[in-house]
């Protein structure tokens, strides 16, 4: 009998320590996890950041560029500017 209490003891003891190791792991885990969403947020932010101004070279190349291209950036920059209006009259209510 006290070789069974002796033997269940030490089985609980392992699972103690089994138990403390897998909480540090998750800790660890977890702290890893916060700092990767971090960094893809991040990074997000600066793709974001670098698709705007493709967008913004792209108008300015057309811009730039043939009589087609001119063409075109006119007609960008009219319906920007036709938004840029419908924007100004809906702050001004």
């Amino acid at each position: 009998m006290i070789a069974i209490v002796a033997g269940l003891e030490q089985k609980v003891q392992q699972l103690l320590d089994r138990n403390h190791q897998l909480r540090a792991s998750v800790a660890t885990l977890s702290a890893s996890n916060s700092s990767l969403q971090d960094k893809l947020e991040e990074s997000q932010r600066q793709q974001s950041h670098l698709e705007h101004q493709v967008q913004a070279l792209q108008m300015a190349h057309s811009v730039l560029g043939s009589d087609q291209n001119t063409t075109d950036a006119k007609q960008k920059m009219n319906t920007l500017i036709i938004e840029l209006d419908r924007c100004i009259g809906a702050l001004s209510v």
